[in-house]
């Protein structure tokens, strides 16, 4: 029996590790920001009212740490979970005499909100040094253990990536120790299930015979909510021969259960070229096998309808699959997706995008009335961008235009709608308001290198000289330094970088320190690492631009293996010689570097300046931007 990849009763424990996968591990501190006295001495966030201490509270007040200047226009980014859907909101802080204040209006049921501090872009400002701030539903000094996994739960995917979350692996899993330790009982369930995947990743030996004394003792339950626990305990510890002698005791025990419907949805998803009639004979199936009719899995057989409608341009059936569907979401990506992909063909007709455009109607129009689609303002602020898109090319640029600088005047646009705005005020011809457009939003902060490049090209057009956009340029890098140094201190307590002595693929010690006076680009990756390596030719040639500069020094820290070291010293060596890179490759074996660098996604790098403070830190960086950044770092902050 085949091994079914992602069932939907696991899906929520993979989505919830998924960045551990990607090798997370960062420093631990309590997930608590709240622990304010009302001298109002200290940083963070809490109730305006003491004593409502709960998330139902109206008021908030901020104080940010010293360092972080605040823009004119900034945001708490607030993230919780209402039932099992995520939830964001941005509320506008205020200053208020000798403090900055934040008003929510959020349900009372609510236990627990992540916040962070962003910019108009959601550029983030303050993230209580990666853990965000928590504000917890209760009095208590600690999170109880329902809070633990919900706050474990926001910190998680979304929520880390959009406010730059970093979490220790090792933390959390002395969370549930903790716990665990108080209330043995409560090992059991997906809560158990996250706590020995993530043992299991960090600890082998420890988590193999809980995972399997967890696993016996669910085979012996027999109910098929436990064999599907042990199911799972097979899975992390990939034995596919127990997984599949558990698949046919469940699917023979229970053939209309959870099991036996994910592999009935499963093998609907992979039947391809099916007609109205097959779609909705499968449909009529699964309701007949499951007695299913009126729930979400139901969603994707009229999801199902909808794209091949789609397919085939047949628009007067979409009001009607429309009216049976419960969750509104998919379907709007399914119309924007379907219209982003006619918009990005290569060659495209005027029908085509007029079709798209019809689409995309569709798609506002649906998560302008649906009350119960998730993050609406959001959504709908990123599909008028696509929809201005596609006003552009069919030529109503001035529409365009319209529409983007509502977005603009709302705070709605992040560093890719300013790009696209300023194209669209060009294409119009608009170029003196395009440059003063453009120069508002780098000297206000936005990292930018399009619009660099878009502001040079005016200048050039309007005739002015080279050197008044070199000083320009000089000016925005001073902006940058900064704003990256603000960056910095959101995650360091002091911008000054970490020293550390690691032996390279030479066997030479290599200090930090004995490199101070330049500018130093460290760059963590790992041989499985899939996108550090094909990040590699350009950083060999990045390398090679400044070698001639003499003062650029680049330490390529390999962190986070999973093998031995002599396995890693083989492999290492073997990828630089068969691609001819010229690399100093250090050997992070212990992961003491990487782990204070707080470094939870690969690739990550830094930039350190002459003095040794650190001048970038980033996961998304191109050749380009690190060419920028590396002459940035030669501004004196």
């Amino acid at each position: 029996m085949k091994k079914i990849h992602s069932l939907p009763f696991l899906k929520s424990l993979k989505s919830h590790l998924i960045f551990f996968l990607r090798c997370c591990v960062l420093l631990g501190t309590s997930f608590l920001a709240l622990g304010c006295t009302e001298s109002q001495n200290e940083t963070g966030i809490w109730p305006k009212t003491f004593a409502a201490k709960t998330v139902g509270s109206d008021t908030f007040i901020y104080v940010p740490p010293q360092g972080i200047d605040l823009p004119e226009v900034t945001y708490a980014y607030i993230f919780y979970k209402e039932e099992e859907t995520l939830q964001h909101v941005r509320a506008i802080i205020e200053k208020r005499n000798d403090s900055h204040e934040f008003s929510l209006d959020i349900p009372k049921s609510i236990k627990a909100l992540v916040i962070g501090i962003v910019d108009k872009t959601n550029t983030v400002l303050d993230n209580n040094h990666g853990h965000g701030f928590i504000l917890p539903s209760e009095n208590d000094s600690e999170l109880n253990e329902n809070e633990i996994v919900i706050a474990e739960t926001l910190l998680m995917g979304e929520v880390r990536r959009k406010l730059q979350l970093r979490i220790q692996r090792e933390y959390l899993l002395s969370l549930y120790e903790h716990n665990y330790s108080e209330s043995p009982s409560s090992r059991s369930g997906d809560s158990y299930l996250t706590y020995l995947q993530l043992l299991y990743y960090e600890d082998r030996d420890r988590a193999q015979p809980l995972l399997l004394q967890y696993a016996e003792l669910c085979e012996i339950d027999s109910t098929e909510s436990s064999l599907l626990q042990a199911r799972s305990c097979y899975d992390i510890l990939n034995d596919m021969e127990q997984v599949s002698e558990l698949d046919e005791r469940i699917l023979s025990e229970f053939p209309k259960g959870s099991l036996a419907s994910d592999y009935f949805m499963n093998n609907f998803r992979e039947s391809t070229n099916l007609s109205k009639a097959e779609i909705m004979e499968r449909m009529i199936s699964y309701q007949s096998q499951f007695g299913q009719s009126d729930d979400y899995s139901t969603d994707e057989f009229y999801e199902r309808l909808i794209e091949e409608a789609i397919l085939q341009k047949i628009t007067y059936d979409l009001a009607e699959f429309e009216d049976h569907l419960i969750n509104i979401d998919a379907t709007v990506e399914i119309y924007t997706g379907s219209a982003t992909e006619i918009m990005e063909m290569s060659e495209v007709s005027q029908e085509d995008l007029s079709f798209a455009r019809f689409l995309l109607k569709r798609a506002i129009s649906l998560s302008s009335t649906d009350v119960a689609i998730s993050n609406p303002i959001e959504r709908h602020s990123s599909l008028i961008q696509k929809y201005a898109q596609i006003l552009a090319l069919t030529n109503h640029i001035d529409s365009a235009c319209y529409h983007m600088r509502n977005l603009l005047e709302q705070h709605q646009l992040g560093a890719d709608g300013m790009e696209k705005y300023a194209s669209y005020l060009i294409n119009a011809g608009r170029d003196s308001t395009a440059i003063d457009f453009i120069e508002q939003q780098l000297l206000e902060g936005l990292f930018s290198l399009q619009l660099l490049s878009q502001l040079q090209e005016m200048y050039t057009r309007q005739g002015r000289s080279t050197e008044v956009f070199d000083q320009f340029e000089s000016e925005y890098m001073g902006v940058t330094r900064k704003r990256k140094r603000q960056q910095v201190l959101t995650s360091f307590s002091s911008p000054i970088a970490p020293d550390f002595s690691c032996k390279n693929l030479n066997g030479d010690i290599v200090t930090l320190s004995s490199l101070r006076g330049k500018i130093i680009v460290l760059d963590f990756w790992a041989t499985w690492c899939r996108p550090c390596i094909g990040m590699f030719p350009d950083m060999q040639k990045l390398m090679i631009e400044k070698k001639q500069l003499k003062d650029v020094e680049f330490l390529f820290i390999d962190s986070r293996e999973r093998d031995t070291k002599d396995k890693i010293i083989n492999n290492v060596r073997e990828l630089m010689n068969k691609n001819g890179y010229e690399f100093n490759v250090l050997l992070d074996f212990d992961n003491k570097i990487a782990d204070a660098y707080m470094v939870d996604l690969l690739p990550s790098k830094f930039i350190i300046d002459r003095n040794g403070e650190i001048a970038f830190m980033g996961n998304k960086s191109t050749k380009e931007s690190l060419s920028f950044e590396i002459e940035a770092a030669r501004i004196p902050y």
